[in-house]
């Protein structure tokens, strides 16, 4: 593989954007109102997908902590090389009296095994003072040193933002399956299953939105066209992280935005289904 393009990947070296993203506070009452609805089935597979793939984000933020916590809790949990050697020094002495060929007396090791305890109580002291913590930032930067590292973090973000979209889409057609009862409706005639039941308005805020538009573009592009950048996404280089070679790139701050953004639209599309009852709309 052509390390130089390895290279020109980019992700955030900001350890804690890779955090979850998931807003389990959000989650129970969007379920509770989707089941209001009649759309439990679409809300609960929606929820699911967005909760995996906020799981599958934060992999490499979960390994990066638990290395750090591990490294933390060994510090403290074995004694520091420094403590062991005064320490070991203090008992040699104590067990025998000749050290270096040299006769110690009585009090002259006494005296000897005293200093070397007040190093020890010194060197106790001022590791007591620090803060024996591994930061988990430090190991993440010394990670995407390797590329392999950096290789999946890239790769995972690419799967998060199209699988974000991806769910939100089968979202909608889900829906209108369940509360309206129509069978087989596909993407590509999504436009006229809405407009039979809500205005063009609501079908615009779904589909055609800019944001919309540019996160299905982008899974295109990234499930056909290798993360390449695709005709069709020229007119978004506003919004797009690019390599000279035209490669794709998503940063974790895109895929949270792309989050919220969805967020928003699915309750949106959610009351517009509950006032469908309330009009007196059943299932075909």
């Amino acid at each position: 593989m052509d390390d130089d393009l390895i290279r020109q990947i980019r992700y955030s070296e900001n350890f804690s954007e890779y955090a979850p993203f998931f807003d389990y506070e959000w989650v129970e009452g969007f379920l509770q109102r989707g089941d209001s609805a009649g759309v439990s089935r679409s809300t609960e597979q929606l929820v699911l997908m967005w909760k995996g793939a906020s799981l599958v984000r934060s992999m490499s933020w979960l390994m990066i902590n638990s290395i750090s916590d591990t490294i933390s809790n060994n510090a403290y949990l074995n004694e520091p090389l420094s403590i062991q050697i005064v320490t070991a020094m203090s008992e040699k002495i104590t067990k025998q009296s000749n050290l270096g060929g040299i006769f110690l007396d009585g009090p002259t090791r006494a005296g000897l095994v005293r200093e070397i305890k007040n190093v020890e109580s010194e060197v106790r002291s001022n590791l007591e003072k620090c803060e024996l913590r591994q930061d988990p930032a430090e190991t993440w930067v010394k990670y995407l040193e390797i590329q392999d590292f950096g290789l999946a973090v890239w790769h995972a973000e690419l799967g998060v933002f199209s699988q974000l979209y991806f769910a939100f889409e089968n979202f909608l057609v889900q829906a209108l399956e369940e509360k309206l009862g129509i069978e087989g409706v596909r993407a590509d005639c999504l436009k006229r299953h809405m407009l039979e039941h809500f205005d063009e308005a609501l079908f615009n805020r779904m589909w055609g939105d800019r944001p919309i538009a540019f996160a299905r573009l982008v899974r295109h592009a990234i499930t056909h066209n290798g993360a390449y950048i695709t005709p069709k996404l020229e007119g978004y280089k506003d919004w797009l992280v690019l390599d000279d070679r035209g490669g794709i790139s998503i940063l974790p701050e895109q895929t949270e935005t792309l989050y919220r953004d969805l967020i928003g639209r699915a309750e949106e599309l959610v009351l517009r289904i509950s006032e469908l009852e309330a009009n007196g709309v059943t299932p075909s």
